[in-house]
């Protein structure tokens, strides 16, 4: 199942975050996707294609104006055939530009809708600047009186691995529905993570998420490790051993593997000459995928972890040094399974996916999630 990540204002932002992975902001492209390059696109990508999933990314997406979001509607809408079953828009933003017309759009159009906060005012505006915390508040404030659904993305770093349960007490205050905690991406010697830090933080949040036992609140590493480890479908796209699947597309048309920075040069098609489903095998993504079959296929967690994240992972030739984060999961799988052992939700270790478990017995779960 292909999902596209889209930028349409390619790496631009309106927030100078000091961590970000798009680099230099002075040097990064303010391109705007023009119409003819967004029907296209859309064209393409919906043809023959039963499911389509857009995500609209940057940068900052919200740049590219609510008319450009209305007129990719319209395109979707006119290029929606009796074999598409379903067409489904998320965003990912800084909440800065979120006004009424913005929610309004949101709820009538039933978008997903990520915000960026990183935490209390304190620690979001170290990293994301001055008055950053209040402009995204004042988004979430406008979203929650129009009970418009909203997941946080939250990226952990050196400041924050260490308060774990202030951190969920923060959001779980805030109300917010969806949580994920992501370690921090790219080289910042100031703010990175040592990984068993983050191993750390994350089981003190499953405890914490565990205690409270809400299946409205959703940590989402955390739940889809649960969800494999009872015998479900897991989802996330980095536990599935790859990224073919899911490909960026800028604003000039080039289609990127999802986990490039600004400065890549890196393209495996352009929409112009190019269809998704040859991009997806694209022999690009071949070393990657047999790097991390032929290194973690012997790993019993591997059908549950699929070796992380692309992004994470370094090899060279033929040379796999697999993910800083290798055992910093392990660990986390291993607490995970720990409890749900000793609660009695599984007879026993996990050893890969196959064998259903109960699901009506797992507290959190059982009242609000299809289990395919």
């Amino acid at each position: 199942m292909l999902t596209l990540t889209i930028r349409p204002v390619s790496t631009s932002c309106n927030a100078k975050c000091n961590y970000c992975y798009l680099g230099d902001q002075t040097k990064r492209s303010k391109q705007l996707m023009t119409e003819e390059m967004l029907d296209l696109l859309i064209s393409k990508y919906q043809k023959d294609r039963d499911y389509c999933r857009y995500v609209w990314h940057g940068g900052e997406p919200t740049l590219a104006g609510l008319d450009f979001y209305k007129k990719a509607l319209l395109y979707q809408s006119q290029y929606t055939t009796e074999t598409t079953a379903q067409i489904r828009n998320s965003i990912q933003t800084n909440g800065y530009n979120i006004n009424s017309d913005w929610v309004d759009f949101f709820q009538k159009n039933k978008f997903d809708i990520g915000i960026s906060l990183d935490g209390p005012e304190l620690l979001n505006d170290i990293h994301r600047g001055t008055k950053a915390y209040q402009r995204t508040i004042n988004a979430i404030k406008l979203l929650q009186d129009a009970a418009v659904p909203f997941g946080i993305i939250c990226v952990v770093t050196k400041n924050t691995v260490h308060i774990p349960d202030e951190l969920f007490e923060f959001f779980s205050d805030l109300n917010v529905r969806t949580i994920s905690f992501n370690p921090i991406f790219g080289e910042h010697p100031d703010y990175d993570l040592n990984p068993n830090d983050f191993s750390f933080f994350m089981k003190k949040i499953y405890d914490k998420w565990t205690e409270l036992d809400d299946p409205n609140l959703s940590i989402r590493f955390l739940k889809e490790a649960v969800i494999g480890m009872l015998g479900g479908k897991v989802d996330l796209c980095m536990m599935q051993g790859g990224c073919n699947n899911h490909l960026i597309i800028e604003a000039d048309g080039r289609i990127m593997p999802c986990h490039t920075f600004s400065e890549d040069t890196l393209q495996v098609g352009h929409v112009e000459h190019d269809d998704f489903s040859s991009v997806s095998h694209h022999d690009y993504f071949v070393p990657v995928q047999v790097h991390v079959e032929n290194n973690c296929s012997s790993c019993r967690w591997y059908s549950l972890c699929g070796g992380d994240c692309v992004r994470f992972l370094s090899y060279e030739g033929d040379i796999f040094y697999g993910t800083p984060f290798c055992n910093a999961r392990q660990e986390i799988f291993k607490h995970i399974e720990f409890d749900l052992i000793s609660n009695g939700y599984i007879e026993q270790p996990y050893q890969g996916a196959g064998k259903r478990h109960n699901f009506n017995k797992y507290p959190i779960y059982y009242l609000s999630l299809p289990h395919k």
